[in-house]
């Protein structure tokens, strides 16, 4: 991997400050290859998710005493996502009850396949104009192009606090 590999590599703030803090933690240097190995295989990672790893690995109930692996990390990490699933879907179960979709599905499966068998096109896209609306309290702005692809524009944070 050369110098350009690592610079044009875009590293998540939240795996860069884990790994920061891993490092710090278990006094080793940081290392850019290694920021772009744990990028690689966290992705767009959970912050709680990490938080509550970290926390495990540094009070001493990881794998080792040692700096972990990528591969002992993201044995705790899964682990963390698996309940934190179950937690939500949990939740969502409670909040509005288990369903039960088979009576649903006996409707709407032969619908579709006759459809599908007439050559019929439904779409379900959003709807044909545009649609301005606030998320998580950013604002943002639904449209669809000429080829029937939806997009979703998000506006700049700092003008969202006016």
């Amino acid at each position: 991997m050369t110098d350009n590999d690592t610079k044009e590599y875009k590293i998540h703030p939240q795996v860069r400050m884990l790994m920061a803090q891993l490092c710090e933690a278990f006094n080793i240097p940081m290392q850019e290859s290694k920021l772009i190995i744990w990028q690689q295989k966290l992705g767009i990672p959970n912050t709680q998710l990490l938080k509550e790893a970290y926390e495990q690995i540094t009070d001493g109930k990881g794998v080792t005493l040692k700096m972990p692996t990528i591969a002992e990390f993201m044995q705790i990490y899964k682990e963390k996502e698996s309940n934190f699933f179950k937690r939500q879907s949990a939740n969502l179960e409670h909040q509005y009850g288990k369903q039960n979709y088979t009576r649903v599905s006996k409707e709407m499966v032969p619908k579709l396949v006759s459809a599908i068998m007439q050559g019929e096109q439904k779409t379900n896209h959003l709807i044909k104009v545009p649609h301005e609306g606030v998320q998580d309290g950013r604002r943002f702005r639904l449209t669809r192009d000429a080829h029937g692809r939806d997009f979703c524009y998000f506006y700049d944070y700092a003008k969202n606090l006016d």
